[in-house]
């Protein structure tokens, strides 16, 4: 499963995939769309949070390892869409 290289290199400095959910630590613990980003989280207040560390934690029983691959590359390509609507914002 191919993670979009656009966040993963930039602004992603750690994935963490378990049958319970996905933790995603940000690179300096900052994203360039941090109003997007807490929109989109607050959307999904019963499946996602913010950890004291800005780490983000996605909640979900995926069971298979196929599924864990296949949903954290959906969440990672709905950070780098944000990412890149906060890359346009800032211009």
């Amino acid at each position: 499963v191919a993670m979009p290289a656009s966040i993963t290199g930039k602004y992603v400095e750690k994935v963490d995939v378990g049958p319970k959910g996905v933790v995603i630590a940000f690179r300096d613990s900052s994203f360039p769309n941090p109003a997007g980003l807490l929109r989109w989280l607050a959307e999904r207040h019963t499946e996602a949070r913010v950890r004291p560390d800005q780490s983000v934690v996605f909640m979900r029983d995926w069971g298979e390892v196929g599924g864990r691959l296949k949903g954290t590359a959906g969440i990672v390509g709905v950070l780098a869409k944000l990412a890149g609507d906060g890359k346009k914002a800032a211009a």
